[in-house]
């Protein structure tokens, strides 16, 4: 039996869920709102509140919740839906809930209401918060648990839903990336169903928020890290020539399976398209959309033009969410520019979780003033975060050059930790140490590794042909990852 207990633990005065696991699997948090039910309509009760694993196993109670609610625990990994259903509990009260993993169930009773796309069943769990005019987001489970994404039928609804599915067939098997899954125009209903995978670790507003309510920060070496993964997303991106628009909190995901946390970037509605060669600005339809929150839409009309052919790397766009879209893009002009302006906000975000630092993304927002502390982040990330954020798009229309500026940034006591897969550019003198990760896999030219260098270490997939006259001499350390499959001799050590 699950062993609830009451307990007096607030956090910023505000009760809380301790839910404890005898296991390290993932599980979705939900509550089903007795007092808002309603007949078939599961789906608006019973809402999600969040994501726990072993580590992460506190939930403050949100506002929304009524005054006596249900808990249903879903198991996100189980082959077929298995959940826990907590009797009634008071809103009032704080809780610690001990349970077994031999107690998850196959229990549809709170999941009647269902949709039925390309001859397979896909039963409601909740409704997203951030549904909109344009699309309704929904927690579904079939076989697995995934996302639903209903576009309502229309010219403006139809180009998201088709930008989606091209933007995650081009990302298909890219651990990076939001996958999917299946997806079908019904036409009789005017419907346009996207199913993707789900993230059970939620997302980066998620992250904030839990931090903010426990008051906790984002440590910098996680800061780092965050940043390596999103330009490494900017990278994949790249390849494709794809422009996604909409980078911000809760467009990224996270799959917690390691220390730091995967990202995946997901949402891809508002994503463009550029042809390398000739830069062409797509066809739009008349109405543009430019997301004023998560909630409220607010469309810009211009007239529909023929596509025309530019000599820069811009393209017409009109999308994104006020205070994570560029001033560039403000303007209908984009480019991967846009992207990185998109990132260096989304960072800002999560650098004001202390109490002190709580209306720095906002003074942005309102006044464009980048406000960080110095005495919770270093001189060295401020400034890169500057650059990213520069409001003149030519200054940070290189990536490569902002990479290079990152390598500046993460360089500490004479230690690089680099994780990215493009080439590595150092202008140290004074490197003792590089450590490149995991996703690192490019060619070494000579002269890049500093002459001061004693010890070098490779990530798993490094698997380039190392030249004569790449290693220093002052080398005194040096270690391959697994699939490092090349010959060296005695002449490379010199």
């Amino acid at each position: 039996m699950n062993n609830i207990e009451l307990t007096d633990k607030l956090i910023n005065r505000k009760n809380v869920l301790k839910i404890n696991l005898n296991n390290f699997q993932q599980y979705i948090v939900l509550v089903y709102n007795h007092l808002k039910d309603k007949e078939n309509e599961q789906h608006t009760n019973i809402t999600l509140i969040g994501n726990i694993n072993r580590n992460n196993n506190e939930i403050v109670i949100p506002d929304t919740v009524d005054t006596q609610y249900q808990l249903i625990i879903i198991d996100s990994f189980a082959i077929h839906l298995k959940s826990i259903c907590v009797g009634l509990l008071n809103k009032s009260q704080s809780y610690t809930i001990n349970f077994e993993n031999n107690l998850f169930k196959n229990n549809l009773d709170y999941f009647k209401q269902s949709h039925v796309i390309n001859n397979k069943r896909y039963h409601s769990i909740s409704r997203f918060t951030n549904s909109n005019a344009i699309n309704d987001v929904y927690l579904v489970c079939g076989t697995d648990v995934h996302r639903l994404i209903n576009y309502k039928d229309n010219q403006k609804s139809y180009e998201r839903a088709e930008n989606e599915i091209k933007a995650m067939k081009l990302l298909k098997d890219n651990r990076r990336f939001v996958q999917l899954v299946d997806y079908h125009h019904d036409k009789d209903n005017q419907i346009f169903h996207i199913i993707t995978k789900y993230c059970g670790g939620g997302d980066l507003s998620q992250k904030y928020k839990h931090l903010t309510d426990i008051n906790l920060i984002i440590e910098e070496s996680y800061i780092s890290n965050y940043i390596s993964q999103l330009f490494n997303i900017l990278l994949d991106l790249d390849k494709h020539g794809i422009v996604h628009c909409d980078i911000k909190p809760s467009n990224i995901f996270i799959d917690e399976s390691d220390a730091y946390g995967t990202l995946i970037l997901g949402d891809f509605g508002c994503c463009k398209f550029i042809d390398k060669s000739t830069i062409i600005e797509y066809q739009d339809t008349k109405e543009h959309t430019l997301e004023i929150n998560d909630f409220n839409l607010k469309t810009i009309d211009h007239e529909i033009s023929e596509p025309t052919t530019f000599s820069n790397t811009n393209i017409n766009a009109t999308r994104g969410t006020i205070g994570y879209i560029s001033p560039e893009a403000m303007n209908r002009q984009y480019a991967q520019s846009c992207d990185i302006f998109s990132i260096g906000s989304t960072i800002l975000k999560l650098l004001c979780c202390h109490p002190d630092d709580r209306n720095n993304h906002q003074l942005f927002q309102t006044k464009r003033e980048i406000k960080i502390s110095e005495f919770r982040y270093s001189k060295q990330l401020i400034e890169f975060i500057h650059r990213l954020l520069d409001q003149i798009p030519k200054n940070r229309e290189s990536l490569n050059q902002l990479l290079n500026q990152y390598i500046e940034t993460i360089t500490n006591n004479q230690i690089i930790t680099f994780n990215l897969n493009t080439p590595f550019h150092n202008t140290s003198v004074n490197v003792t140490e590089i450590n490149f990760g995991d996703e690192f896999n490019q060619i070494l030219s000579i002269g890049v590794l500093p002459e001061s260098l004693e010890s070098l270490v490779f990530g798993r997939i490094f698997n380039q042909i190392l030249s004569i006259g790449v290693l220093p001499e002052s080398l005194k350390s040096l270690v391959f990852g697994d699939e490092f499959n090349q010959i060296l001799s005695v002449d490379h050590f010199d």
